[in-house]
């Protein structure tokens, strides 16, 4: 898709182009799914604005898995948060960036465990917030050999002699010695446990948010389960703030690393102050309440949109239907949708049948996401719900899957293809995400019919 620029009104226009162009109808588009971007999901100027003016039933829904992204990312702002992750970004890449580094790192790892397979560090991501939650498992985990690594640098170790020879430059072991420092701050290791924990809880709905065969009403529902036992923390903020205060406090004994609290004074305003209270207590209110309060308030206000378009199907939802259920709760959705259904006289009527088949049937035994409602829903006997379950199946939950593919242009855009055409690029980048999908004998094949030489009698591989 060719952008004159990158304007509203341009992206609009191409989007529509490339919809004709497929030899399809701007009248059956009824989902739109993009990033935050004003450009993209601004209420007057963007595109989802344009777009909703030419064809009012399809509906904008801001990519979950950015929401949730941005609801962590903020909640992250939070300074002894913030400088937690900066340093194991700033040590994580130290280390990644020389083959020396990680050897040694690799040797203190192998020298205190037996048997692993598990690579110590994972670089992280500034957009996939699951990768990072894995790279801080083995960050905590890796915690001691980290500062061991240091040590060796700085002083030498017997034990390792091929990096004890005094080879290392003095900028290593300057950054030795500021990562070591960082490392042995009981604070550090306080935040590290923190995200360890608390984000564990968002790890499920991350996964399923991004999964390709996801829909609005179970992604929905999962964050929002997922919200409700980050609420549970906050309201047993003092056991839950125990458990990883003791937590910690084991890290650290590892670690040979004090547990203590940073210094405070009356005059303190740069930094949480909180006067007469434990280390326990400190950590409880200068990290702990503060970051889950932020974390729960920004997934329930991004998440609204999503909890109210997902919330207008509940009641078709066979896991939901309940013997109180009634066509009023899905009343509004039928309006919307009034001159897509096939028979709109009759919907209550479908939606009482459909109500008697799932109050026969164990809770258990109900489909729980839309496609699987879809299934099970005949198309003969009830095409209005059918037609509504199919609507909202074609809602977009994420946009995740979809700019996964622009990744790949870092790995296929380089140096050496500086100078290939567009038209060259975009094959490239099709193979490269369908490659699974791909005949490689086939497409030699097909390569050489449509290109004859006079070495193809005498080809060693295929013969025609």
């Amino acid at each position: 898709m060719k952008l004159k620029r990158v304007r509203a009104i341009d992206i609009t226009e191409a989007i529509i182009n490339s919809i004709e162009n497929l030899g399809l109808s701007l009248c059956n588009l009824r989902g739109q799914g993009y990033d935050g971007a004003s450009t993209m999901s601004g209420e007057r100027g963007g595109v989802q604005a344009k777009i909703l003016e030419k064809q009012p039933k399809a509906l904008y829904t801001h990519c979950a898995g950015h929401s949730l992204n941005l609801a962590i990312l903020k909640s992250c702002s939070i300074p002894s948060i913030r400088n937690c992750i900066d340093e194991i970004k700033a040590f994580t890449w130290w280390v990644k960036v020389s083959d020396k580094r990680a050897g040694l790192l690799k040797a203190v790892v192998d020298s205190q465990v037996q048997t692993t397979s598990r690579v110590p560090l994972l670089n992280t991501c500034i957009t996939r917030w699951v990768e990072n939650i894995e790279g801080w498992e083995r960050f905590s985990l890796a915690h001691p050999f980290l500062i061991k690594m240091c040590e060796v640098i700085l002083y030498g170790d017997s034990n390792f002699p091929l990096y004890s020879d005094g080879s290392w430059t003095a900028e290593d072991k300057k950054n030795a010695l500021a990562h070591m420092k960082a490392l042995e701050c009981f604070e550090f290791v306080f935040c590290l446990i923190t995200l360890q924990r608390s984000l564990f809880y968002l790890k499920e709905a991350a996964v399923k948010i991004q999964a390709t065969d996801n829909d609005i009403v179970s992604g929905v529902t999962t964050v929002m389960e997922s919200c409700a036992d980050l609420k549970k923390l906050r309201e047993n903020v003092e056991d839950y703030s125990q458990r990883i205060f003791k937590h910690s406090s084991r890290l650290a004994e590892k670690s040979n690393i004090a547990v203590s609290k940073p210094h405070t004074s009356s005059r303190q305003q740069n930094r949480p102050n909180p006067e007469h209270c434990s280390v326990a207590d400190y950590f409880k209110k200068s990290i702990i309440i503060p970051f889950l309060d932020h974390l729960i308030s920004d997934i329930s206000s991004r998440f609204t949109a999503h909890s109210k378009t997902a919330g207008s199907i509940q009641e078709l939802m066979p896991n939901n239907i309940t013997p109180n259920s009634s066509f009023a709760m899905i009343e509004q959705v039928v309006s919307f949708y009034h001159e897509d259904l096939p028979n709109p006289t009759i919907v209550d009527e479908d939606f009482s049948r459909w109500k008697s088949k799932w109050l026969l049937i164990p809770k258990s035994e109900r489909p729980d996401t839309i496609a699987k409602s879809l299934k099970k829903c005949p198309q003969q006997s009830l095409p209005n719900i059918w037609t509504i379950l199919k609507l909202f199946a074609t809602l977009p939950l994420s946009s995740c899957s979809c700019e996964r593919s622009g990744s790949t242009l870092k790995r296929l855009n380089n140096y050496m293809r500086s100078t290939q055409s567009e038209e060259r690029l975009s094959s490239l980048a099709i193979i490269h995400v369908n490659y699974t999908d791909l005949d490689i004998n086939e497409i030699c094949k097909t390569f050489i019919q449509k290109h004859p030489r006079k070495l193809e009698k005498a080809s060693l591989l295929f013969n025609f």
